[in-house]
């Protein structure tokens, strides 16, 4: 009877010997994104105009209602603090116009005290976006989040002029 409990704890020493091995063997680093420019041969009804907003600006109401929804939605993230507000609003404009994308755009700087406390319960991974980000939300959930660098930002602006 001994030596079946010692089998049985060897086996249970050497599976999980295996199992630590083989999560130390998967990637621990993040991946970088490239950014990767794909000229488009497409005319659009219309140009584009860089006074006219193609985004839609919102505030917490809307983005609320708009988060609790079974849907996807596009948002975009800024504030004022941003080095890079101006840069990101009119690539917002422009992903808007050339991809015909219903954008919302959420300046938190914007929200008073009592309206930030609450965009920041609606769900935690609020709390830790940077700003000059775009989210896609579906059901009180992010499903997709893309920051942007000031230089990414340009290289995606220039590829639209």
């Amino acid at each position: 009877m001994k030596k079946f409990y010692i089998i049985i704890i060897c086996i249970c020493i050497i599976l999980t010997i295996i199992n630590v091995c083989s999560v130390n063997n998967q990637k621990n680093s993040v991946d970088k994104e490239e950014i990767v420019i794909v000229n488009k041969n497409v005319s659009y009804g219309e140009k584009y105009n860089e006074k006219k907003k193609y985004y839609n600006k919102t505030n917490y109401k809307t983005f609320n209602k708009i988060f609790k929804e079974k849907k996807v939605y596009t948002i975009a993230i800024t504030n004022d603090k941003s080095n890079t507000k101006d840069a990101f609003v009119k690539l917002i404009n422009k992903i808007s116009f050339y991809n015909n994308e219903n954008i919302y755009l959420l300046n938190t700087s914007d929200l008073s005290k009592k309206n930030k406390a609450k965009y920041y319960n609606l769900n935690s991974e609020l709390k830790g976006l940077e700003s000059d980000c775009i989210i896609k939300v579906y059901n009180k959930k992010i499903i997709s989040k893309t920051t942007f660098t000031k230089n990414s930002i340009n290289k995606i602006i220039e590829s639209y002029e």
